[in-house]
């Protein structure tokens, strides 16, 4: 959903140039790392604690996420003078 949303607004957007190649296998080459480690990781906990891991991962970035976009709808609204809203 999100990279369809974000290919929908670069649409209208004129030539990007395309990353250079050694950026984006170094950028690969990080993720492989990262992969591997997680593997690692879950070969240690085992793949039941993975998943919670995950799961708790996901709350809290999920968290994040609201008190973020509350902090930014507050900002916006504190900037309005007529609504008194300190």
């Amino acid at each position: 959903m999100c990279l369809s949303l974000l290919t929908s607004l670069l649409a209208n957007v004129g030539s990007v140039p395309d990353l250079p190649t050694n950026l984006t296998q170094i950028v690969f080459q990080i993720l492989v790392y990262m992969l591997d480690g997680i593997d690692l990781l879950g070969l240690f906990i085992g793949p039941t604690a993975m998943t919670f891991i995950g799961g708790c991962l996901d709350v809290i970035i999920a968290m994040n996420l609201f008190y973020f976009g509350y902090s930014c709808v507050m900002w916006f609204v504190k900037k309005i003078p007529f609504l008194g809203i300190k």
